[in-house]
């Protein structure tokens, strides 16, 4: 007889400045890191719906917990992406003030 081996169930709740979005459902991940890198894929699309929007807020987070309920670790927006600055990017020839 065969065991079915399930995979360990993973929450990704938001923290965003309003408060935490809680993920009910969870989803199985083959492990930690598998979890870890779905975190960073939902903070990018998050942003990337941000940015379309025409805002982006980068102190959030995804907050990692298993199926007991233990915080495993939390991944800040800001470790999601990497952030490009211009070399210019203090003086006033370099930058717009613009709104569109």
């Amino acid at each position: 007889m065969l065991l079915e081996r399930r995979l360990p169930r993973f929450y990704l709740h938001v923290r965003t400045p309003a408060g935490l979005i809680e993920d009910n459902e969870g989803a199985e991940f083959s492990d930690y890191a598998s979890a870890i890198v779905e975190a960073v894929r939902g903070a990018r699309c998050l942003m990337k719906g941000e940015v379309a929007a025409g805002t982006l807020c980068l102190y959030q987070s995804i907050e990692i917990y298993d199926a007991a309920g233990t915080h495993l670790t939390t991944v800040p927006f800001t470790e999601a992406v990497r952030l490009v600055h211009t070399p210019d990017e203090d003086s006033e020839a370099g930058t717009t003030n613009a709104r569109l």
